[in-house]
This record gives structure tokens, C-alpha cells and sequence, in this order.
């Protein structure tokens, strides 16, 4: 998908003036799939750490958490449309009680011969006692959830960007800690995040012990 040199000039030179930032880029493929999988092995030995989320007969059987093999075509660069508004939602959750996020803006993106919208969302306050900055939480399901995936949909998590521009990589979605454990309470994905097209990328669903 290579414009010509001149198509290219004008395009350059209409964002500059427009001020908006510059199409965002991927990094290669083995660099992707290196840090991948160095997420993967890091979040593998989370769950065997203690204050794992997993039940004590669980984290004794466990031998590693299930993913498909990393997926370049599951790793998108896109740029937010910031919210015109950052009005306060209530996320229904696995156990009843409404979490409360801001809407953040969306992400748009071509897969499976489709363009897509997501909403990405952001807390109201940060976990206590993290002192940890407040990132941007993108809740979803798919056409694999509750076959392949999580019937409850699947995360993923990104850090604000001044530019607006981000990798939208569901290579690193990943389940919430209400699948390992019930005592957890987890945002469902809106109806506005529930996509048809399967997303064969990013952690499956758990077998328990």
C-alpha cells in the first residue's frame, strides 16, 4: 500500500496544516514478537507469584496461560478520536455492582474486510494504593468469545499518548481476573464493543484444574 511519491507530498503536507500528527507506525515484526513474548513469559510468572489471582488448588496445577501464536495482522497503528465529551459511564460487571469509567475517545481500524470503531474507556481513579497514572482500558468481545476466549470478553490496556497515536495490538488482550478467581469484579464490554469478526489473537480461555 505504496501512494506515489506526489499523493504522498500532498497528504504529508494536508496533516501539517491541518496540525494533525503524523500517520502512527509499527515496529517490526520480530521486534513485536520478541516484546510479546517477553509479556507473555512476564505475566506466566505472575500468576505463579504470590498474590497470584489464581485459587491455591489452581496455582498448583498451573503450567502457563493459554494464547494463540502471535499474530501481526491483530496489530493495528491507529490514532484516537479523542471524546467529544468525557461523560461518565456505568460498565456492567461479573458480579452485578456498575464500575464507573470515562469515555476517552474511539479507535477505527480495517479487519476481516470490515472497518471497526472500539470506544476506549479510562477509570475514574486509580487502583488504591498504586500511585500508578490513570491508563486507558479497552474492553471486548468477539466472534471467539465464549468458544476460543472468555465468554465475558478479553482487555487490553494502553498508556496516553501526547499525540494521540498508538499500536492497537490484540496480541496483548488478555482476560480479566474473574475468570481465575469469582471474588473479582469485572467490567463487561459494552454493547458498542462487542465485535463479529473473530479475534484469533491474545489470551484464550482458562482450563481449570
Amino acid at each position: 500500500m505504496r501512494p506515489l511519491f506526489l499523493c504522498l507530498f500532498c497528504a504529508g503536507a494536508l496533516a501539517a496544516c491541518a496540525g494533525q500528527p503524523p500517520e502512527p507506525t509499527l515496529a517490526p515484526a520480530a521486534e513485536r514478537t520478541a516484546a510479546w513474548q517477553a509479556w507473555r513469559s512476564a505475566r506466566d510468572s505472575l500468576f505463579r507469584a504470590p498474590g497470584s489471582p489464581l485459587l491455591a488448588e489452581q496455582q498448583a496445577a498451573f503450567e502457563g496461560l493459554s494464547f494463540f501464536p502471535y499474530d501481526s495482522a491483530f496489530a493495528f497503528a491507529v490514532t484516537l478520536t479523542p471524546a467529544l465529551e468525557r461523560d461518565t459511564l456505568r460498565l456492567a460487571t461479573s458480579t452485578g455492582e456498575p464500575r464507573e469509567v470515562v469515555r476517552f475517545g474511539t479507535f477505527s481500524f480495517a479487519a476481516d474486510g470490515r472497518r471497526l470503531r472500539l470506544a476506549v474507556f479510562q477509570p475514574t481513579e486509580a487502583a488504591p494504593g498504586t500511585g500508578q497514572a490513570l491508563r486507558l482500558f479497552l474492553p471486548f468481545a468477539d466472534a471467539t468469545s465464549g468458544r476460543a476466549t472468555y465468554a465475558g470478553g478479553r482487555y487490553l490496556d494502553l498508556d496516553p499518548t501526547p499525540d494521540g497515536r498508538y499500536v492497537l495490538d490484540f496480541n496483548y488482550a488478555y482476560n480479566p481476573y474473574c475468570v481465575y478467581n469469582p471474588r473479582y469484579s469485572c467490567p463487561l464490554p459494552p454493547a458498542e464493543n462487542r465485535l463479529a469478526v473473530p479475534v484469533r489473537a491474545g489470551e484464550q480461555t482458562f482450563a481449570h484444574p
